[in-house]
């Protein structure tokens, strides 16, 4: 069942300022959303593996100023699986679930690894799952889960390979199941997902359905299915072609929300619009919310 519909505090948005998450928390709020998603990487409170006291204390009294529940996004780059710096990684990870227990947020999201190496591709996944089990222990004493989500797929980061992909949603879930640690669940990104299946040719909703015994978290938003073949490039440039994670409202690209609706609401988890700003407006937050609730709760 799910438990609430949130919004994300778009992170490139906020970059440090909290005038700005202000500002959105508050629209937020008036649009009636329950939870939002903030960016650790967005609040200028974790440098170099560590969290600022004096920056902590004025991201905790902003958020608890407002009458919302919250997710944390560990930074986009965070990698368990990363051969140079990877201890690193696993420190700013740590930070992540302290950072959502002082904010009382009961999830933290982690993009799984890649690896990097097919020769390294076993030693990295063994190096995650055990990372992430001892993280997961942590996470148990402070009442927050770690939630591994499907990564995005595109030509740059996953080649042509047979081996573990973070894109495929029955490799996660596989992951999930090794680690077997209550406190390390599943993000299903479904807009992720869906660009995957269509490029690796696998069936989103029966991934949905694998997963779903898994998930603790949901990120919904559209797009059309196509990977970007120019990374990193503008979204005023994928849009006109509906290349890439375009972070479009359900409903405004091309998943097949109806046939999904049934299972994303069994699921037991909050189901979190990932909606890239410029959609944000209150007139549509309030009408894509109305939506959400009609049809998942």
């Amino acid at each position: 069942m799910i438990q609430g519909i949130g919004i994300n505090a778009d992170s490139g948005r906020i970059d440090g300022r909290l005038d700005v998450l202000e500002a959105d928390l508050r629209k937020f709020a008036e649009a009636g959303f329950e939870w939002v998603e903030i960016a650790a990487h967005s609040l200028d409170v974790l440098v170099h593996g560590s969290l600022i006291p004096s920056r902590l204390h004025e991201v905790k009294r902003l958020v608890s100023s407002f009458d919302l529940k919250y997710t944390l996004h560990c930074p986009d780059p965070t990698n368990l699986m990363d051969r140079v710096f990877g201890e690193l990684h696993k420190q700013v990870l740590h930070a992540c679930l302290e950072l959502a227990a002082e904010i009382e947020a009961p999830i933290v999201v982690y993009h799984c690894g890649q690896p990097d190496s097919p020769e390294e591709e076993a030693e990295l996944c063994k190096r995650e799952r055990e990372a992430l089990a001892e993280l997961g222990q942590r996470a148990q004493t402070l009442g927050v889960t770690i939630c591994v989500e499907n990564a995005l797929l595109s030509p740059f980061t996953f080649p042509e390979r047979t081996g573990f992909s973070a894109a495929r949603i029955d490799h996660v879930v596989g992951h999930i199941e090794e680690i077997a640690h209550p406190s390390v669940k599943l993000c299903l990104d479904i807009g992720h997902g869906f660009i995957a299946a269509n490029v690796l040719g696998f069936d989103l909703a029966e991934g949905l359905r694998r997963a779903q015994p898994y998930i603790r978290h949901l990120h919904l938003h559209d797009n059309f299915g196509l990977y970007n073949p120019n990374s990193g490039g503008k979204i005023i440039n994928s849009l006109p072609f509906g290349f890439g994670d375009l972070h479009r409202a359900p409903g405004d690209g091309s998943i097949p929300y109806a046939a999904l609706t049934d299972d994303i609401r069994a699921c037991e988890a909050v189901a979190l619009v990932e909606l890239n700003p410029r959609y944000q407006t209150p007139e549509r937050l309030r009408r894509m919310l109305g939506d959400l609730k009609e049809r998942f709760m």
